[in-house]
């Protein structure tokens, strides 16, 4: 069959349950394999849910918590603030009480913003932090590492950025 070959490699970097395009970039950017410009991580749940305890319910009167991407031998649960929700003063009360409560069960949230995405240093600095996090350490940068993230981002940002610019730099030092 034409194409199977590549339909069964590209398989092995499907991660069921994205609800946005931008959850699918950011889980792309953490999890594919360093040669193709990722951080390596592992695949973690995505738009898992939760149930709350007695004490989280009573926190932030939820029945259920949906977490974004989520490992949960470590219990950290990486959100995606999108601008258009999460900047209003509703969206940053409701992302307030949400932490609290998910942080009464255990979990820790770590944030991520567009502009943290667009930013490849940014990034760069909330990918080690996630890593650490979920007990992944991640080797020292490269040069050839650079050059394949910038491409990675150079496609998966629909050519908002290009590898050329001046803003996108990394930390050639850990």
């Amino acid at each position: 069959m034409r194409g199977r070959e590549i339909a069964t490699r590209a398989l092995q970097f499907v991660a069921d349950n994205s609800a946005s395009p931008m959850e699918t970039k950011l889980t792309m950017f953490l999890c594919l394999k360093r040669t193709m410009g990722g951080y390596g991580l592992p695949f973690p749940k995505l738009n898992f849910p939760i149930e709350p305890t007695s004490a989280a319910r009573k926190a932030a009167h939820k029945q259920r918590y949906v977490l974004d991407l989520y490992w949960p031998k470590r219990k950290i649960d990486v959100e995606y603030d999108s601008d258009s929700y999460h900047a209003s003063s509703e969206g940053i009360a409701s992302d307030a009480q949400r932490r609290n409560a998910l942080q009464l069960m255990g979990v820790t949230v770590i944030t991520v913003t567009r502009g943290q995405l667009y930013n490849a240093a940014s990034f760069d600095r909330t990918a080690r932090i996630i890593a650490a996090s979920i007990g992944v350490r991640l080797p020292k940068t490269s040069q050839r590492w650079i050059s394949q993230n910038q491409m990675l981002r150079y496609v998966l940002l629909k050519n908002e950025t290009k590898p050329s610019e001046k803003g996108i730099r990394h930390n050639a030092t850990d």
